[in-house]
């Protein structure tokens, strides 16, 4: 089974959920993970990331998955946590490196302002420390060039949607199939938190963000000052 495991990571608020959903929506795609597909297929019952403890533990969470979700010769395993990005070595060690890993970035921009806004998680204060966050992952996305590594910018989705999804299940070696539903879904949807009635915003924030049509949500332009834009281009003026 180890050929057909998909680990997806990046930065926290780049697109990671969005995109699990994307490829849950292909019939031979099943998903766990701290988001799953809205059919809720299964969640983790500890701390997902404990699954890198032990090569006898992420067997044990494998099959259990496999077991439970009655996957068949065909199908694929998706697991989904940004800090998978975190656990390269580990996976391609776990499955001699045979998964396939998705590693998803967006404008480091974008993302510090909307980790910033996250007040609740008390994890970024300010935008400095999320902008560092994002840089420490960033690095590790480009400095990683395994062939089993598939990299894309949350930004290709709304450039090229169509392209973006073949792109992404050629790597993955399945069929189309779920481009078009994908991409009429998009042109249909429209959704807001209040259409939700989950009373933790944590959950309202990612079914709104899964069920509202992929646009360019930047941000920055309008919202950044400029000292943080100066911060931004310091920082990052040797990254790329």
């Amino acid at each position: 089974m180890d050929n057909k495991l998909i680990f997806i990571g990046g930065p926290a608020h780049s697109g990671t959920s969005l995109l699990e959903y994307m490829l849950s929506l292909h019939s031979n795609i099943k998903c766990v993970g701290d988001y799953n597909n809205l059919n809720g297929d299964i969640k983790f019952t500890e701390n997902s990331l404990n699954i890198f403890n032990t090569k006898e533990l992420f067997d044990k969470y494998i099959n259990e998955y496999i077991k439970k979700l009655n996957l068949k010769s065909n199908d694929y395993l998706l697991l989904k946590n940004p800090d998978n990005v975190f656990y390269i070595d580990k996976i391609n060690q776990f499955t001699n490196n045979k998964a396939k890993i998705i590693l998803i970035y967006r404008d480091g921009r974008d993302t510090s302002l909307s980790l910033v806004r996250r007040k609740e998680l008390d994890i970024w204060p300010d935008f400095n420390s999320a902008l560092n966050y994002w840089i420490k992952v960033v690095k590790i996305i480009l400095n990683n060039n395994d062939l089993n590594i598939f990299k894309l910018k949350y930004e290709d989705f709304i450039q090229n949607l169509e392209t973006t999804l073949s792109n992404l299940h050629n790597f993955i070696s399945v069929n189309n199939e779920s481009n078009k539903n994908i991409i009429e879904y998009n042109n249909k949807c429209n959704k807001s938190q209040n259409d939700f009635p989950s009373h933790d915003n944590h959950v309202k924030l990612r079914q709104t963000q899964l069920l509202t049509p992929i646009y360019n949500s930047s941000r920055y332009k309008e919202e950044l000052t400029k000292e943080q834009e100066d911060l931004y281009n310091e920082l990052t003026k040797n990254l790329f």
